[in-house]
């Protein structure tokens, strides 16, 4: 299971494949020929036998309808190896710079969870960034979606994904650590900090049944954000991630007296 924490999580009960993602190259743009309320209400209905992992707002709003775990039904014959993210809008438009960021931040997420690497790819049997159309016919022929607008704007997603991971161009280049305290797993570390908690097990040659020691410093495979659990403080946060607390505290503009909420998501300088 893979949910991104920057997301709201709206799962829809139909009109996908409950662990049928079979691998991820990379992340389809999409758009939506409408509103992503009216969207999400038909992915709702039985009858649309379609849905998408991840949705933008034009005002930023980013829902996630599918875990990545699961397979949407996206993009036909590209279900099985992308996520997919559909985007409000008609044919013709262009992203707000708001759905750019939201785009952005799914691919720097999918980047450090999954390795996609952060460039823009045309080929359905590559990885990257990529657009609906580039499937043609076995990715059921919407060869006009995202529309040319969107697909100029893709590099520009790409290099805010760049920007968000720390400036790499893969997953993992913008890595660090974190000093494991009493109570912490490795299921729980990956929630907090987005990671695929997996991925985190494999840097740091963890076999089954996966225990850690308190104390003990993990290496993260490009971790960029955290979200605040019950009993966190800055300096807290900080000491274990082996961060200047106070750079946390500027980076999302929190000034005095400090305070932080649970579940507040902090991007990490």
């Amino acid at each position: 299971m893979a949910r991104f924490n920057g997301a709201q999580w709206r799962p829809i009960p139909v009109n996908f494949t409950k662990g049928g993602q079979e691998a991820v190259q990379g992340v389809v743009i999409h758009i939506m020929d409408g509103s992503l309320s009216g969207t999400e209400s038909w992915f709702r209905n039985s009858e649309a036998q379609a849905s998408s992992h991840f949705g933008t707002g034009k005002a930023g709003a980013l829902y996630q309808w599918v875990d990545t775990g699961d397979r949407a039904w996206a993009q036909a014959g590209g279900n099985r190896r992308w996520l997919s993210i559909e985007n409000e809008g008609r044919g013709g438009d262009s992203l707000t710079d708001a759905q750019i960021n939201r785009c952005a931040e799914v691919l720097a997420w999918a980047a450090r969870t999954y390795g996609v690497p952060l460039q823009v790819t045309n080929d359905p049997t590559g990885r990257g960034l990529g657009w609906h159309g580039m499937g043609g016919s076995a990715w059921g022929g919407h060869t006009s979606c995202p529309g040319s607008n969107v697909r100029a704007q893709l590099p520009e997603i790409v290099r805010r994904a760049q920007q968000i991971n720390g400036g790499g161009s893969s997953g993992g280049s913008a890595g660090g650590t974190y000093t494991v305290k009493s109570g912490d797993t490795l299921s729980e570390i990956g929630q907090r900090l987005g990671i695929n908690w997996q991925s985190i097990a494999s840097a740091n040659g963890i076999p089954a049944p996966y225990v850690i020691q308190v104390g003990q410093k993990l290496t993260l495979p490009g971790a960029r954000t955290y979200t605040v659990k019950s009993g966190d403080t800055l300096s807290e946060i900080g000491q274990r991630l082996g961060i200047n607390w106070q750079s946390i505290a500027s980076a999302n503009g929190i000034s005095a007296p400090y305070v932080i909420n649970i579940g507040q998501v902090l991007r990490l300088p």
